[in-house]
């Protein structure tokens, strides 16, 4: 036989551990979809609608070598902002100078060196720094080896640019 205070605790222990049965799902993942699989795709779209994200933009070409291919790239500090008109909303990026502390420890816009190689008469490779580099210089662990360069690419010298025509072009 079971007495009144029995009942409460039962009662009492059902309400607690209520919740704990419909638990809901991890962050990011709706009720109705099983949980990530360790070979699953990762879907990266939702970081470019991310108002708390940075976003940095290629604003300027500071210098530029033609002989070598080697020069600075300003990437400019960019943040997404909500743009409302009439029943429209819309994220649109805008400058932005950051929140950094302690002031000045990183650039705002930085300059980092970038490089184009003219590998074949059909193919550029572009390597851009997105950050300062950390340790020396190595081989890179993307390629079996350094690709070659080609020589049959022609550079001229233009107002206000460089053209570099492939062989096939001219």
């Amino acid at each position: 036989m079971t007495t009144p205070g029995r009942r409460v605790f039962v009662f009492a222990v059902a309400l607690f551990l209520a919740p704990s049965v419909g638990a809901a799902p991890a962050a990011g993942q709706s009720a109705n979809q099983p949980p990530p699989l360790l070979s699953d795709l990762v879907d990266v779209s939702p970081d470019f609608r991310d108002f708390r994200n940075s976003y940095y933009l290629a604003d300027d070409l500071g210098a530029f070598d033609p002989a070598s291919g080697k020069g600075s790239l300003t990437w400019q500090r960019h943040q997404l902002y909500p743009r409302t008109a009439f029943d429209n909303t819309e994220a649109v990026l805008r400058p932005f100078e950051g929140v950094v502390f302690p002031d000045k420890e990183y650039a705002t816009n930085p300059a980092l060196p970038f490089e184009i190689q003219l590998v074949s008469p059909r193919t550029v490779r572009l390597r851009l720094r997105t950050g300062p580099r950390v340790g020396p210089e190595g081989d890179s662990l993307m390629l079996v080896r350094e690709p070659g360069r080609d020589s049959s690419w022609a550079r001229a010298r233009l107002d206000g640019g460089y053209p570099t025509p492939a062989p096939e072009a001219r």
